[in-house]
């Protein structure tokens, strides 16, 4: 079972789309996400942040005995 995402994750949802076309290269496509979202403004990432939630609550819901057990190398 996958972890929700989290709001920075939901934004590179979102970002990832409008930026491909500029960026082919994977890791400086997410550089660049990176630099977007320690830009945006207070409000931008409080949206993303309740998207989060109710990606949360979702999952708690489908799946109410998960619990996160990273695996150890």
């Amino acid at each position: 079972i996958k972890r929700p995402l989290n709001a920075f994750m939901l934004y590179l949802q979102d970002k990832r789309e409008d930026l491909r076309i500029i960026y082919s290269n994977p890791a400086t496509l997410h550089s660049m996400v990176g630099q977007c979202w320690r830009m945006e403004t207070p409000e931008v990432k409080k949206k993303y942040q309740r998207k989060s939630e109710i990606e949360k609550e979702i999952h708690k819901k489908m799946n109410p005995n998960y619990k996160f057990q990273p695996k150890r190398k």
